[in-house]
């Protein structure tokens, strides 16, 4: 994520937090997809339906030129009407949004393993600025590997 989150289609995402106009709330558990409007339609139930978007129904009847970036969370969910030509930054952005709902301040919990069965490797947290490990008073960019010399401001 960019220092101060990113943002999609009027979507904005943060470290903790997932919001669309007055919509939102924590990211964690949140679950994001790219689908078309018959996709929502069977998904979801008749009332949910017309509560979460208007466009959905008829997008649904057209079948062509738009997808949904949908997004269900604790006590929230939403969708954004996406043009197909942006489909693929639409999967893009659900990904970052799955990514940062699994992880918590770019941790994943993982269960212990099980005798006998190798540990698999620990997953990497996700790219994102952080603050700098010898100095707290900066930002540094992970790379989803390593450390780069990429720096910011905190404020």
């Amino acid at each position: 994520m960019g220092l101060f989150g990113d943002s999609f289609e009027g979507i904005t995402l943060t470290h903790d937090v997932i919001k669309y106009k007055r919509d939102g709330g924590p990211v964690a558990g949140a679950v994001a997809r790219v689908e078309s409007g018959a996709d929502v339609r069977r998904r979801v139930t008749a009332a949910r339906f017309i509560m979460l978007s208007p466009l959905i129904a008829f997008a649904a009847k057209k079948q062509v030129g738009h997808v949904f970036l949908t997004v269900e969370g604790d006590g929230f969910e939403f969708a954004v009407e996406v043009p197909v030509k942006k489909e693929s930054d639409a999967r893009k952005f659900a990904a970052k949004i799955n990514n940062a709902s699994k992880h918590k301040n770019g941790l994943v919990a993982e269960a212990a393993p099980r005798p006998g069965v190798e540990a698999p490797a620990p997953l990497l947290p996700a790219a994102a600025w952080y603050p700098d490990p010898s100095n707290p008073a900066i930002l540094r960019w992970w790379d989803g590997l390593r450390w780069t010399e990429h720096t910011a401001p905190t404020n």
